[in-house]
């Protein structure tokens, strides 16, 4: 996923193009005037182009630039929703909007798997704690009080810095074939942008066995094939892998 959210933070720095335009998710850009309407199920983004007007569902958009402001689409129960993207990383700062031609102004928290939270006060410590539980640390600091609902940058800035902490202290150089096998698929699949993060998450869960040294599992070593099931250009680096680790 780096590539993909490091293309994000540009659109949100406004380091490219002003123009208005989508990113779908078969990597198309299209440009022209862009405007978001509301539907039960599912946003839309309205594309203008010499006054033809062409629809798009919000979950065949991956990022959209209007005006100065940077949507992604975001899963919620019920539906999916454009909201407008603050803060980018391993977890999101975003902000949806209460209805249709309202500001966006509720805040959520996305994390890059999918997952989404509504942060309100009601309950903020508890739901907010639970959701971003992999770091203790932030997750100590919103129990003690130390963080809380005013503080959601820091909080978005602290968990991404643990993550990205915790996925250097993983995948440490070594010199067991095993784990430097894991640790290059790794860095492969981590600068590319389609790859689910889920493959991301079996990888580390997968060398951390095997410098545990304990076999890998056929749930994990399974779950990696599943989940890249759906990209062919890696099937013989996975094959490869998964040979290495069955010695």
């Amino acid at each position: 996923m780096k590539s993909f959210w490091l293309s994000v933070g540009l659109l949100a720095s406004g380091i490219v193009h002003a123009q208005d335009y989508l990113v779908t998710t078969r990597k198309d850009t299209l440009r022209g005037k862009l405007s978001i309407s509301g539907y039960n199920t599912s946003d839309r983004l309205v594309l203008t182009v010499d006054k033809k007007k062409t629809e798009y569902q919000a979950y065949t958009v991956l990022v959209a630039r209007i005006d100065t402001n940077t949507f992604i689409p975001v899963r919620v129960p019920d539906a999916f929703r454009f909201m407008r993207l603050h803060k980018s990383g391993m977890v999101n700062l975003c902000y949806a909007r209460q209805a249709p031609g309202t500001p966006f102004n509720i805040p959520y928290l996305v994390k890059v798997s999918g997952e989404s939270l509504e942060v309100n006060a009601l309950r903020f410590k508890k739901t907010v704690s639970r959701f971003l539980a992999e770091c203790a640390n932030v997750r100590q600091k919103i129990e003690e009080d130390s963080l809380g609902r005013n503080d959601l940058e820091k909080i978005v800035d602290a968990y991404n810095q643990c993550l990205v902490q915790q996925t250097t202290v993983a995948f440490t150089s070594t010199d067991d074939p095993k784990l430097a096998a894991l640790t290059a698929f790794n860095n492969k699949l981590g600068s590319d942008s389609t790859v689910p993060q889920e493959a991301l998450d079996i990888l580390r869960d997968l060398y951390t066995k095997i410098k545990e040294g304990k076999p890998a599992p056929n749930y994990l070593t399974e779950g990696l094939r599943e989940a890249l099931k759906a990209h062919p250009a890696y099937q013989e680096d996975l094959q490869t892998l998964l040979d290495k680790l069955k010695k």
